[in-house]
């Protein structure tokens, strides 16, 4: 179960992030806390454009392994 507390504290701190942050350090940033909070170990982050346009990647740690190119391949439901 996920405790409010700290999920409203994960997400006010990515808020606090996109205002102080550029996109890239953002993304790191994001995905570090949510691995964190979550206690993953790695944690990656595709944005997917229509029309088959390349879309953005990130991935925490940066030697995580996650491909782009399968994350992009991962089906997903219409719409979504």
């Amino acid at each position: 179960m996920i405790a409010g507390g700290e999920f409203d504290r994960l997400i006010e701190a990515a808020y606090e992030a996109a205002f102080e942050l550029d996109w890239d350090a953002f993304r790191e940033r994001v995905l570090k806390s949510l691995c964190a909070w979550s206690g993953a170990s790695a944690a990656a982050w595709l944005l997917r454009a229509r029309d088959d346009l390349p879309g953005e990647f990130a991935q925490w740690p940066a030697d995580a392994g996650f491909a782009s190119s399968d994350l992009a391949h991962l089906p997903f439901a219409s719409g979504h």
